[in-house]
Parts: structure tokens; sequence; C-alpha cells
């Protein structure tokens, strides 16, 4: 079936690769795949130790909303940021600046 569909000559009747090897090598993610990582992993991340409403991500996310659905600056929206980290409990993974909020 392989052989129908690639048509490659590393192939043979018994169905096995020959030439390829078969070692696992993997090349380093470029700096988007790395950015997409980071996203996924921070969309699984909870806000705080047992927070089951936000991850870090969606916190981050709605907050974010609010700042441009309302038109708030840069500095207001740092106040919130460490407003908000004292607020919430020990653990918490909010950033505390808009400055690490843009690098998510």
């Amino acid at each position: 079936m392989l052989h129908d569909m690639y048509k490659s000559s590393n192939v043979n009747n018994d169905n096995k690769f020959h030439g390829a090897s078969p070692s696992h090598e993997f090349e380093e993610p470029n700096e988007d795949a790395k950015g997409f990582y980071r996203l996924l992993k921070d969309a699984e991340q909870k806000l705080y130790p047992g927070c089951d409403k936000f991850t870090k991500l969606s916190c981050v996310v709605r907050l974010f909303q609010m700042k441009c659905l309302n038109g708030w600056s840069d500095v207001s929206f740092d106040s919130l940021l460490r407003l908000l980290s004292e607020i919430l409990p020990v653990g918490n993974v909010l950033p505390k600046s808009v400055y690490e909020e843009k690098k998510l």
C-alpha cells in the first residue's frame, strides 16, 4: 500500500523501508514553532494551584480583550496586572506587566 502511495524505491515488496536511516534525529523547532509550543503549555497551565476556571493563557486573553475594548493604556494595564497578581493566591502565573504579557 505504501509503495502504491509513494512510488518510492525505498520500499521493497516486503513493505519494509530500505535506505532510510533508523536514527530518530530531529531538528530543533524554529522560533514560530517554539512560540506555538509555549502557547500550548500556557493553555494547559492553571492560573494558580487549584484554579479550574482559568488557565494562564485564557486569563491573559480575557484581560487583553478588556484592555482593547475599553481603550486602556499600557500604563493602566500594567497597574491592573500588578494589582491582580497581589490579589491572586501565591503561586499564580499571571504576568505582572504588559512586557511579560506580550512575551506570551
